[in-house]
Parts: C-alpha cells; structure tokens; sequence
C-alpha cells in the first residue's frame, strides 16, 4: 500500500517528494513507513513525529484538516527545523500534509514537497481530500490484513504445539487446520 500511495501521490500531484505515516494508537507517535525524493539527512529528521510541539504537522492528525504551505516562508513557520536547513540539503519549499482519517479516526498522514512554491487552489485541495481519504482507507485495510496474519500465525503456532490431537472444521465440516 505504501509504494502505490508514493508512487501514485506523487504522479498524482507532480510533487517532488512524498511521504507515508502510520499512526500508532499505542504510542501516539507517527511513524514514517515509506518515502520517495526526500534527502537523507531530513528522513533522519523525520523518522517519527510524537507530538504538535515537536512538529506542528502532528495537529493534523487531531483535527482532521491538512495543512498547506505555499511558500518557504509558511514552511519555515511551521516546520523551521526543517525549513531553515543548510542550502546543501535539498528540501521542499512548498508542502501540503493530509490526515489519513478512516471510520473516524486517524491512521496516518500523507505530506507532499514541492521544490518550488506552489499553490494550492481550491480544485486541487478537494483531489487531496479524496486521495487522502482512498490511501486511509487502504492502509486501514492493510493494517487489519498484518494484524489478522500476525493473529493466525500466533495461533497455528499454539495448535501445532499442542501434545494432544486438534482438528478445526469450518462451518461445513472440512477440515482447515490440524496438528
């Protein structure tokens, strides 16, 4: 899911960079899964975002609205840390970050860099909304699908262990499963 989000967003939207959170219910922490044109030195930056005072990006994530940069100056009043690197590390000047909010909660964020100022008319803004809301809904069923694979495989483990003969049966009989 993340490769096709990169991948599509990014052609989608002519941006030059993209990037994929997953957001950890546990942790409260976004966490970067995937990411296409960003330099090294940000993505080291970048890897996680746990809170809106270390980056305000993270507000995203509560209110449900993307947030917009137009010009380096609204970068850099939002993100300096990033913004006001060193003219040797390429970074975007323009950005949006789009909450990926799925059955009313949020399960990542989707932020595109442009290199050059950008604007981002009202057209453009609703294609974001509705890409935005097709990515949470894949990556919310990518996410139930590894939890469910992580689930079965702990379970063939604990029936494969067992000393005594287990047989499951689905509703019609057949055999799925035995030690």
């Amino acid at each position: 899911v993340a490769r096709v989000v990169l991948e599509r967003g990014t052609e989608m939207t002519r941006a030059d960079t993209c990037t994929l959170y997953a957001f950890d219910d546990a942790t409260r922490v976004l966490e970067l899964v995937g990411e296409r044109g960003v330099s090294a030195e940000i993505v080291e930056r970048i890897r996680y975002i746990r809170s809106a005072e270390e980056n305000p990006i993270y507000a995203t994530t509560m209110t449900a609205r993307a947030m917009y940069a137009e010009t380096l100056e609204e970068y850099a009043s939002i993100v300096p840390s990033i913004a006001n690197m060193p003219p040797s590390v390429r970074r975007a000047q323009a950005f949006f970050a789009a909450p990926l909010v799925a059955e009313g909660r949020s399960v990542g964020l989707l932020g595109m860099g442009f290199y050059r100022p950008h604007q981002f008319p009202p057209d453009a803004r609703e294609l974001i909304a509705a890409f935005s809301r097709q990515c949470a809904e894949a990556m919310l069923g990518a996410l139930r699908l590894d939890r469910e694979r992580t689930a079965r495989a702990g379970l063939a483990t604990t029936l494969r262990s067992i000393g005594d003969a287990v047989i499951a049966t689905d509703s019609r009989g057949a055999i799925t499963m035995m030690n």
